[in-house]
């Protein structure tokens, strides 16, 4: 609701939900909400039976219509229950496995679900991990690392792309494969990706202070695709860290903008009008839909690395980076290889007129501090 009719009717539904609940509560229970749309009951003396016949009258009374912005809206609830001291006899696990349970209600489309620790006793360790990276997002475990870029027009590294890592305090530093599935299931896409764009900015502003004038990429996540106060977030960071927008580059990928591909095109082209190059990664592995490239506000097209890696020793594989190629020129976009892993590789792309290589025969990410010896190493004795 929020989305479509606006937040000031999302947070008029909210005031109704708390007094409709209120309704089928005794004197001596307690109603509070959470945060976003999730409430919770406090109930004594009820037992399992009467947990599920509360749950019931709950889900009931929020599917009656709402009159609201001249509409009548229903909403669906999915209600889960723990039961203490049967469950848990601490109040914080007990929340915790309602909430499990109210998650197998989602899941199943059923009003109500009743905790059971050997089906949802594993999900108990998810929580415990979104927990965590939420702390690792807001207290500063998450660090960069940095693959530089070569122009082969011009035969120099003059920009980077800002990959994510988790400094975890006990199982040591993590890589995305590890902890971005989790993000996205949770929720925390959104504040991660800002935290990492707030991250490269920084250290972009660092290294023009020391005179490296480097472009900085970084992944979009598909909470900040649909969210159209993106781009004067994005604007914002630019000015508070003094970097210039054509310095910043927004790399996303095909499967996202299938998802809602008409407000992708209202935030990308915000983004664009503020001066922010726009990648397509991974081009290839999706829907690799022609229509997107001729509606989206597109600067850079960046081709998967399964067709680069494998362009020497497959002739399809050298055909599709050769077409793809071709197509990213004629739609005046600059074109980016990645996983360009051996010298034959970058050769054979140099001969074909590529843009950018990008891969392990250049250098892997490195922490800024180490990127920064390997640009000075590299200026002292340049190598292709």
């Amino acid at each position: 609701m929020n989305d479509s009719l606006g937040h000031g009717v999302g947070d008029a539904l909210l005031r109704e939900v708390g007094p409709r609940l209120a309704g089928h509560l005794r004197s001596g229970d307690l109603l509070a909400r959470l945060g976003g749309d999730e409430f919770v009951v406090l109930a004594s003396g009820l037992g399992e039976d009467g947990a599920l016949a509360l749950a019931e009258r709950l889900c009931a009374t929020l599917e009656q219509p709402f009159q609201l912005a001249g509409m009548a809206l229903g909403v669906d609830a999915s209600v889960g229950i723990s039961i203490g001291p049967r469950h848990s006899g601490h109040a914080e696990e007990l929340l915790q496995m309602a909430d499990l349970a109210m998650y197998a209600a989602k899941a199943g489309r059923s009003c109500a679900v009743v905790y059971d620790e050997a089906r949802h006793g594993s999900g108990r360790y998810r929580l415990e991990a979104v927990a965590q990276l939420r702390r690792a997002i807001d207290e500063g475990e998450l660090v960069l690392h940095h693959q530089p870029k070569l122009d082969l027009r011009t035969g120099r590294v003059d920009g980077v792309e800002a990959l994510v890592r988790w400094q975890h305090p006990e199982r040591g530093l993590l890589f995305p494969d590890a902890f971005v599935e989790l993000a996205e299931s949770a929720g925390l896409m959104g504040p991660l990706t800002r935290r990492v764009l707030d991250a490269a900015l920084a250290q972009r502003r660092a290294w023009a202070d020391r005179g490296r004038e480097l472009t900085v990429a970084v992944n979009v996540s598909p909470s900040n695709l649909v969210d159209e106060g993106f781009p004067d977030e994005v604007a914002g960071l630019l000015a508070r860290h003094g970097v210039p927008a054509t310095a910043l580059v927004l790399e996303v990928t095909e499967s996202l903008l299938m998802a809602d591909r008409e407000r992708a095109v209202r935030v990308l082209s915000a983004l664009r009008e503020t001066g922010v190059g726009i990648s397509i990664d991974d081009y290839g592995t999706g829907y690799s839909s022609l229509a997107y490239l001729a509606s989206l506000p597109v600067t850079e097209l960046k081709l998967d690395r399964t067709f680069v890696s494998a362009m020497n020793d497959s002739d399809r594989s050298a055909s599709i980076v050769t077409s793809t190629l071709q197509l990213a020129h004629a739609l005046d976009l600059v074109f980016v290889a990645e996983g360009a892993e051996d010298r034959a590789t970058v050769d054979a792309l140099a001969a074909l007129g590529c843009d950018v290589v990008q891969g392990y025969h250049l250098s892997r990410p490195l922490p800024a501090e180490q990127l920064e010896l390997w640009l000075e190493a590299r200026t002292a004795a340049p190598v292709a």
